[in-house]
C-alpha cells in the first residue's frame, strides 16, 4: 500500500476542508428562509442550481463522520494497546475549541442582554438540538461527536474478538445500528427535556441514527476499500478520471436533491462522493498546500464560527452578504471568519496544553 493510494491525514483535512466549504454553502444559499433572513439577498448566474447544489450539500456531515470513523480505526480500534485517556483526551480535544467559541458567544450574548444563564450546563455539551437553548449555533454536532467515541470502545472490544467478514460487519455497524434507530424513532425528542429515560433513549436513537455514517468510514479503514479503488482504476488515464469523478459528484449531490431520507441514504451517497473527491484529489497535478490544509485542520473552529452569521446571532447576518454575489460571498465569509479561527486555535491549543495529558 503506497502512500499515495491510501487515505492520508493530508487528504482526510482535504475532505474536511471540502465538507467546510459545502457547508458554508448549504448555511448561505441553500436553507432558504429557515436560515437566511428575507433582507440578506445574493446574485448568482445559475441561482437555481445553486441552490440545488447547496441544499444537498448537507451531506457535508457524512463527510465529517466518514472521517471520524477511518481516522479512529486506525489511531485507536486497531492498534495493539491504546492510552487508558485516549477517548477522554479525544472529548477534550473537542470540548476545549467549543468551549472557547461558547465564552465569546457569552460575552456577546450577554452584551446583547440575550444570554440565558439557566441553559449553561446543557450548552457545556450540547445536549439539546435547540436552536433558542444552544449558544453557538449549529453545535448540536458536539454531543453526536461525544456519543460517538463513548461507543468506540465498544467497537474496539467487538473488532478484538471477530473475524474479518465485511458482509458480517456492515450488518453489525450500519444495518443494525439503523434498524434500531428507525425503532426508536418514536421516543426522538433533541428539543427539550421532559424526563431522564427519555431523554437517554432519544440520546441513543439520535447516536443510532448517524452512526452508520461513522462506521462507513471505519469499514473502508479496515477492508482498505479506497485503496483497492485506487489499484482498479490506475490503468484509465488521468483526465478521464477526473472527468467522471467530477460528473459523478455532481450527479450525487442532484440525486441527493431529489431523494434524500437523511441520514440512511447518506450511507450510500457519502462513500460515492468522497470516493470521486479523493479520485479527482489523486489526480490533479495543483494541489493546495496551504489553504485547504488549514481549513480542514481547523474544521470544527470554522463550523462553530460560522453559526454567529445565523439564528440566535443572525443580526450579524448582514455582514456575510455584503458582497452581494455568491462566490464573492462564499469567499468573503471564509475570510471574515479565518482571523476569529486562529484566535480560538490559539487558545484552545494553548489550554489543551495544560489540560490534556500526554
Amino acid at each position: 500500500m503506497t502512500v499515495e493510494r491510501s487515505i492520508t491525514v493530508e487528504k482526510s483535512n482535504d475532505i474536511k476542508a471540502f465538507a467546510i466549504i459545502l457547508m458554508m454553502c448549504h448555511h448561505l444559499f441553500g436553507c432558504g428562509s429557515f436560515l437566511t433572513l428575507k433582507e440578506n439577498t445574493w446574485v448568482s448566474i445559475f441561482p437555481g442550481l445553486l441552490v440545488t447544489l447547496s441544499s444537498a450539500a448537507k451531506i457535508c456531515i457524512a463527510m465529517f463522520l466518514f472521517c471520524t470513523g477511518y481516522g479512529l480505526y486506525h489511531s485507536y480500534v486497531r492498534k495493539a494497546t491504546v492510552e487508558k485517556t485516549y477517548i477522554l483526551n479525544r472529548m477534550l480535544k473537542v470540548l476545549i475549541p467549543y468551549w472557547v467559541v461558547m465564552f465569546f458567544t457569552i460575552l456577546y450574548l450577554a452584551a446583547r442582554g440575550k444570554f440565558e444563564a439557566r441553559y449553561l450546563f446543557v450548552n457545556l455539551f450540547a445536549l439539546l438540538h435547540n436552536d433558542d437553548i444552544l449558544y453557538v449555533s449549529f453545535s448540536w454536532y458536539i454531543k453526536l461527536y461525544l456519543c460517538i467515541l463513548l461507543l468506540f470502545p465498544v467497537i474496539r472490544w467487538i473488532e478484538k474478538r471477530l473475524k474479518k467478514n465485511i458482509i458480517i460487519d456492515a450488518g453489525l455497524y450500519i444495518v443494525i445500528p439503523f434498524v434500531l434507530a428507525f425503532a426508536l424513532r418514536g421516543f426522538y425528542n433533541e428539543e427539550s427535556f421532559e424526563s431522564i429515560p427519555g431523554f437517554i433513549l432519544s440520546t441513543i436513537q439520535f447516536t443510532l441514527s448517524w452512526f452508520p455514517l461513522v462506521s462507513v468510514g471505519t469499514l473502508f479503514a479496515k477492508y482498505r476499500i479506497y485503496e483497492k479503488i485506487r489499484e482498479s482504476t490506475d490503468r484509465i488515464p488521468h483526465p478521464i478520471i477526473i472527468i467522471l469523478s467530477v460528473v459523478c459528484m455532481i450527479g450525487v449531490l442532484l440525486v441527493r436533491s431529489k431523494f434524500s431520507y437523511s441520514p440512511y441514504s447518506d450511507a450510500v451517497y457519502a462513500p460515492i462522493f468522497i470516493t470521486s473527491y479523493l479520485l479527482v484529489l489523486d489526480h490533479i497535478k495543483w494541489r493546495s498546500k496551504y489553504v485547504m490544509p488549514y481549513i480542514g485542520r481547523n474544521s470544527l473552529l470554522y463550523w462553530l464560527l460560522s453559526g454567529m452569521f445565523f439564528l440566535n446571532t443572525s443580526e450579524l447576518q448582514f455582514v456575510a452578504y455584503l458582497p452581494k454575489y455568491a462566490l464573492a460571498i462564499l469567499v468573503w465569509t471564509m475570510l471574515l471568519l479565518t482571523p476569529f479561527v486562529e484566535l480560538c486555535r490559539f487558545l484552545s491549543s494553548k489550554i489543551g496544553q495544560l489540560i490534556i495529558s500526554k
